[in-house]
């Protein structure tokens, strides 16, 4: 729903056609039939001149203040108008969630009685309080992650290992960074959703560089159709989640297959493991189409994807010119240490 208004600044950021207030009028109008929950607004060279990004803001403010506004030129001061636009867009669409959840937490943070230092991480490494991490939510993605880069940097420096591949395993994806002297390299050209066949999501805000792959503890093994082992990036999430949670999984996971192997211990779970069902599950998915015994069907959803971060690995080393064997692999996350001999291995990394 992207509706056009008139106005219009010279690349210059001068005013050739002054904004219409009558259009944003009608806009909002045909917003609120739509039942619409958050605005964005992108006008062509705000981030040189905001000034009708910020009347336009005023004006939707005054008719309807109970919607959710996004605006470009409070989000990005950098050129390139789509990428400027599609941030805008994806932070007025988190917008409400984020508002929600941090308000949440507020509260709770309340219910303890802690008032003080209440900051929230950021893409870029640094914090920001919790008003300003409201207004712009999509400068929190990927926070979680960098949050362990910025730790694995400054680890590495505590040990005397400045050169860190910092790799990261969670439920649904494994994500790493280089670390190159010590630093932690930051770019504004970030991409969500992007893979093989499709483009992706450009954001316009600093972000630590990180490759990002749909593998994780949660990853569900499955056979394409030609007949080839898959793992991810489908996710049985945190409910149902794997097999071993017993909450209703039926697909077996890359948690399911180190369950099995002896590598993660059925007495760490939060629930009652049942052994059979994650063996029946390796074995009708995977072991008995491929004719083979469980222990080597789970060894096989092991080295898929193993081999499926391998190749996220090389992405942000090799092939950006970085012999592997002048870093050190540090993991982290709930699977990361798990993973990481195996892989350090195959990259041709010394020191784990």
């Amino acid at each position: 729903m992207r509706l056009e208004v008139t106005e219009r600044l010279d690349y210059k950021g001068k005013v050739v056609t002054s904004l219409v207030r009558e259009d944003i009028e009608k806009a909002i109008e045909y917003f609120k039939e739509e039942q619409v929950e958050a605005i964005a607004i992108c006008f062509l060279h705000s981030y040189l001149n905001p000034e009708h990004e910020l009347k336009a803001l005023k004006i939707v403010g005054d008719l309807w203040p109970e919607v959710s506004v996004s605006v470009s030129s409070d989000i990005t001061k950098e050129w390139r108008e789509y990428e400027r636009t599609n941030t805008t867009v994806l932070n007025a669409y988190v917008k409400p969630t984020a508002n929600s959840y941090i308000d949440n937490l507020s509260n709770k943070l309340s219910d303890f009685n802690i008032k003080e230092n209440r900051y929230i991480m950021q893409s870029n490494g640094g914090v920001t309080t919790f008003e300003n991490a409201k207004n712009i939510p999509i400068n929190m993605v990927e926070s979680g992650p960098v949050a362990g880069i910025f730790g694995a940097a400054i680890l590495g420096k505590m040990i005397g290992e400045e050169n860190i591949i910092a790799f990261d395993i969670g439920g649904t994806t494994a994500k790493c960074s280089l670390i190159s002297d010590g630093e932690v390299k930051v770019s504004t050209n970030y991409y969500i959703e992007k893979s093989e066949k499709t483009a992706g999501y450009p954001i316009k805000v600093p972000v630590v560089d990180i490759v990002e792959i749909g593998n994780g503890g949660g990853s569900i093994a499955w056979i394409d159709e030609i007949g080839s082992l898959k793992v991810g990036p489908q996710s049985a999430g945190s409910l149902p989640g794997p097999v071993a949670y017993g909450q209703g999984g039926t697909l077996p996971t890359t948690t399911d297959a180190n369950l099995f192997v002896g590598r993660l211990s059925g007495k760490n779970f939060d629930y009652e493991v049942d052994m059979e069902r994650v063996k029946a599950a390796i074995d009708e998915n995977v072991a008995k189409p491929f004719q083979t015994s469980t222990e080597e069907g789970a060894l096989g959803i092991i080295d898929i994807a193993n081999s499926n971060m391998l190749n996220a690995l090389k992405l942000i080393s090799v092939r950006k010119g970085y012999d592997p064997q002048d870093f050190t692999l540090l993991a982290f996350g709930g699977g990361g240490p798990m993973h990481a001999a195996e892989l350090a291995r195959d990259l041709g990394v010394k020191k784990w």
